[in-house]
């Protein structure tokens, strides 16, 4: 180490060493912090006094010989250490005379007394009071400790002089740190020691390990207690430490003068690290349960004490299950689900009762859920196991069948869900989430948990097991689930199905002939599409109960507690009665705990006047057909403050299908902006915004929107959700006109549980509209029919464009009377296309025209212009016709759609020199300002235009083609 900042103690001890020489013997007393550089200093001075002819005497002192009697002297003396603890006072006088009987001038260093032995300490401070008239120099060196200092007894002999070797200052911290200097002065207060090993990253780890263990024993105790605690106060960082409390304050103050910490507080970051990893495993995992049950004891909060049980790292009490699962839900809150996982992980190793680990399992399936769906599937057979053991409640039945349903787990989910009370609240959530077995809530078994189970033993009508699927297996290779009831909810509907002969046969969502890859062969089209009557019966029954997506309903991850789902109106006046009498309520489900909030679960269930309920009812009446997104709005206010959850992503796919598009991306952009901290919610934002995109044309956010959610969760941590991210990636791609793309997402294998869910529907759609690209008309018609029957036996809404696909693919086998009856009623601008292409060709225009005006999707804006510059084209209105596609082509290309819009060929046909003057002319420049800019003549500009307007057929230059212009 260079000798820095030392030159007026080299002046002292010169002095010194000067009156010495003089036969005025001194003592020279170097004291300083640990790793001040006092042992530095005294060699450098040693190696000056040799140099003038000074005999050295050297010794240096260690703990490990502080109990050796006259180890110190025995490296001055030709002594032998002794077992005898004591001198009498003729043979301590020998001793001294000894090291002062030469005639020579003579320096002896002792480095580190505060280890000498008493003896040698005894001889030492005999021979100092004693050499003031010999030439004898004694320099004595002493690390600053919490205790007396050993030198005390020589301080008031007028040969005796200190030697303060303190810390650098940011001066001379500069001379070794350059420009870094008060950086490297803030972590270690100028300590040379430490501005060293800061410079010196390699060794930083053994220097601060250094520091510590130099000093007193009491600062290695502090400093580990420091390291676990962290800043406290002095009494508790004693009681780990085992010092008295008056103690603590002068060892802080020591640590302080060596740079050690500051104000309580390590100075360097990793200091606290460096010490606990020092220690072994068993001792460090004894220092942090120390820690613990003091701060559990002095009620110090659950977050402060629950890191010191996770790095206990052995078995716990049973008094820290509870403490773990505060900590779990605190740091939720706070952001941490990794956190929460781990503390939920070891209170269900520590909790003793089997009921609060089944509470502990359920809890920590639902946070894994929240960053990796796939991980908490890992904790379904303890569920399992428990629900059949009767120790869930049935929030966590619910929530456990919520999970099995995710991952295409049918039969296991049914199990679950037939031991719940069928309360209407159960029945509203089984319409929400399976639609397809909507019979199933016109069932109401006994609520008694008694009367239902002899219920189940003698009643026909009892309940079967719910499936997904409705018939066939499961992904998980259960066996299939029984059919469920086929009686409809109403009479209407029952004497409709049963007597109107067209009706389309039930057609597997996959479609018939479907292979591993999701492609189906092309089946034989349906003979006929859904009746007019069947739309009527559709559109005006406003009894129909929609689903509600699995994205959209159960707790949130911020706090919120959980809401029960919306009372919706039933099928029937028997389940009208049954639930107005029904009072015990089933809880609503979620990935999260439904019905807890994340900083501790509530006894009730939420009324419906909490926001889960109001999003839910909102959704719900939206997918009845409803339009009314007030609440909905309502319930999004404050999303960028309070950040995503569950209820706001419920609210906002109500304005997804309600169609108030522009609002939900707006605040769909908002929720994204929060949703860090759970990759499955962010995946789930991604999903939307890409619908969102699709919904208003925007292929190009839509398909990367759609790309991020694919990546953020892997397709088995989707489970059956995964037909939403991919049926707008594949939409999106055949609309594009990436062929290889679509493909490729067309062949990634689904869940069979997907295709009874909503997800479902709309990939059946994104798969019907990629057959129609690929001239596979009759697949793409099973498709689009089978999502009519569909949604049709779940009295659902229109949530895709079925019928403006059914009618294209019909118009493409030239079949224009079924196109016409789908389309016959139109209720938007995609069917208003379709019904012109059916009609004759003076209709189309005004057709076309208010189809678009009222479309928002601008991919079928830019095809409904299409057809329009068409129909203008086939009534002689050319100009119009001109206009019109040239707007449907800057549409188009705003939509990322351009390869489905080729230009027109006629303006092949121009030269260079011709396309650059009718570009700037569509562009309306006059033609003196194209001759400037071509460096040609006007004269030249009129014989270009006259040739561009004869190729193509046009008369003015707002007539020229879009393709001419861009």
């Amino acid at each position: 180490m260079r000798l820095i900042g030392r030159a007026n103690q080299l002046e002292l001890l010169g002095t010194m060493l000067g009156q010495t020489l003089s036969g005025n013997g001194q003592v020279a007393l170097v004291t300083g912090p640990v790793g001040a550089g006092k042992t530095e200093l005294v060699h450098t001075f040693a190696e000056i006094a040799s140099a003038t002819g000074v005999r050295l005497g050297t010794a240096t002192c260690t703990p490990s010989e502080q109990r050796l009697p006259l180890g110190v002297l025995s490296q001055l003396l030709p002594v032998s250490p002794t077992a005898n603890p004591t001198l009498d006072p003729v043979e301590l006088h020998d001793l001294a005379r000894q090291i002062t009987a030469s005639d020579a001038p003579l320096l002896i260093t002792v480095d580190d007394i505060q280890h000498a032995d008493p003896l040698s300490l005894d001889c030492l401070f005999y021979v100092a009071r004693r050499i003031s008239s010999v030439r004898v120099m004694l320099l004595l060196v002493e690390a600053d400790g919490p205790t007396t200092p050993v030198h005390t007894p020589l301080v008031r002999e007028h040969h005796c002089h200190r030697v303060r070797v303190g810390c650098f200052d940011v001066p001379s911290t500069a001379l070794l740190a350059g420009a870094r200097a008060v950086e490297v002065h803030q972590l270690t207060a100028g300590n040379p020691l430490l501005v060293h090993a800061v410079l010196d990253a390699a060794s930083l780890r053994e220097d601060l390990l250094a520091c510590v263990h130099r000093s007193h024993p009491s600062v290695l105790q502090v400093a580990l207690s420091l390291a676990v605690l962290g800043p406290s106060s002095g009494d508790l960082v004693s009681q780990l430490s085992g010092l008295d409390p008056a103690a603590v304050p002068r060892v802080l103050s020591t640590m302080s003068e060596a740079g050690l910490v500051s104000a309580g507080c390590f100075r360097h970051p990793s200091a606290a690290g460096y010490l606990l990893d020092s220690l072994p495993r068993h001792e460090r995992g004894d220092l942090h349960l120390r820690a613990a049950r003091l701060l559990h004891d002095r009620g110090s909060p659950a977050s402060s004490v629950a890191p010191h049980l996770a790095a206990a790292d052995r078995p716990l009490a049973a008094w820290a299950a509870p403490v773990l699962q505060e900590a779990a839900e605190q740091a939720l809150l706070d952001g941490s689900a990794d956190v929460a996982a781990r503390y939920l992980e070891l209170a269900a190793r520590t909790a003793v009762d089997d009921s609060c680990r089944a509470s502990v399992r359920a809890r920590l399936a639902s946070v894994e859920w929240h960053d990796c769906p796939v991980r908490a599937f890992r904790h379904v057979p303890a569920l399992l196991a428990a629900s059949r053991s009767r120790l869930l409640d049935p929030q966590q039945e619910m929530s456990l069948a919520r999970l099995l349903l995710w991952h295409g787990r049918t039969s296991e989910a049914s199990a679950v869900l037939a031991e719940l009370p069928w309360t209407e609240p159960l029945r509203s959530w089984l319409f929400c989430h399976l639609p397809g077995h909507a019979a199933l809530a016109s069932h109401a078994p006994p609520t008694d948990a008694r009367a239902m189970a002899t219920h189940h033993t003698h009643d026909t009508r009892r309940v079967p097991p719910i499936s997904i699927l409705g018939s066939g297996s499961d992904n998980a290779g259960t066996p299939a689930d029984p059919p469920p009831s086929t009686e409809p909810p109403t009479r209407a509907m029952a004497t409709h199905h049963t007597h109107d002969t067209r009706r389309v046969p039930p057609i597997s969502i996959l479609g018939s002939g479907s292979d591993n890859a999701g492609t189906p062969a092309d089946p034989p089209p349906s003979t006929e599409p859904p009746t007019r009557a069947m739309a009527t019966h559709h559109t005006h029954d406003t009894r129909r109960v929609p689903p509600i997506s699995i994205l959209g309903s159960g707790s949130d991850n911020a706090g919120t507690p959980a809401d029960p789902p919306p009372s919706t109106e039933p099928p029937t006046r028997a389940m009208a009665t049954h639930h107005t009498h029904d009072t015990r309520r089933v809880p609503p489900i979620s990935i999260l705990e439904s019905g807890s909030d994340i900083a501790g679960a509530p006894t009730g269930w939420p009324t419906t006047t909490e926001p889960w309920a109001r999003a839910t009812t909102t959704l719900a009446s939206v997918l009845k057909g409803s339009r009314d997104t007030t609440t909905a709005e309502e319930l999004l206010q404050g999303a960028s403050t309070h950040g995503v959850n569950d209820y706001r992503i419920t609210a906002l796919l109500a304005l997804t299908y309600a169609d108030a598009l522009d609002t939900a991306a707006h605040w769909c952009d908002q929720l994204l902006q929060s949703a860090q901290r759970s990759t499955t919610l962010r995946a789930m934002l991604n999903a939307i915004r890409a619908e969102i995109s699709l919904r208003t044309g925007d292929l190009t956010t839509a398909s990367s929107q759609s790309a991020a959610a694919l990546t953020t969760l892997s397709r088995q941590a989707w489970g059956i959700a995964i037909g939403f991210p991919l049926s707008t990636a594949l939409l999106a791609a055949t609309r594009r006109g990436d062929d290889p793309a679509a493909q490729k997402l067309a062949e990634i294998p689904t869940p069979p549980a997907m295709h009874q869910t909503r997800a479902g529907i709309h990939y059946a759609h994104a798969r019907g509209h990629h057959h129609l690209a690929n001239n596979r008309n009759h697949a793409a018609l099973s498709d689009f029919l089978t999502i009519g029957e569909t949604l049709a036996n779940w009295q659902m809404d229109d949530i895709v464009q079925w019928r403006a696909g059914a009618a294209e693919a019909w118009l493409n086998q030239g079949n224009k009377a079924k196109a016409k009856d789908l389309v016959n009623d139109p209720r938007n601008g995609h069917e208003l296309r379709l019904l012109a292409a059916c009609e004759e060709k003076r209709k189309r225009p005004g057709l076309l025209t208010e189809a678009a005006e009222a479309l928002q999707d601008r991919y079928e804006l830019a095809r409904t212009l299409h057809d329009l510059s068409r129909a203008w084209q086939a009534t002689g209105e050319h100009r119009r016709a001109r206009m019109t596609q040239r707007r449907a082509w800057h549409v188009a290309t705003r939509t990322g759609a351009t390869p489905l819009l080729p230009p027109d060929t006629d303006a092949n046909t121009l030269s260079d020199a011709e396309r650059k003057v009718a570009k700037l002319a569509a562009q309306g420049h006059t033609n003196r300002e194209i001759a400037d800019k071509l460096f040609i003549t006007a004269s030249t500009v009129e014989q270009h235009l006259t040739r561009v307007y004869r190729k193509l057929n046009v008369k003015y230059r707002t007539d020229l083609p879009a393709d001419v212009a861009g």
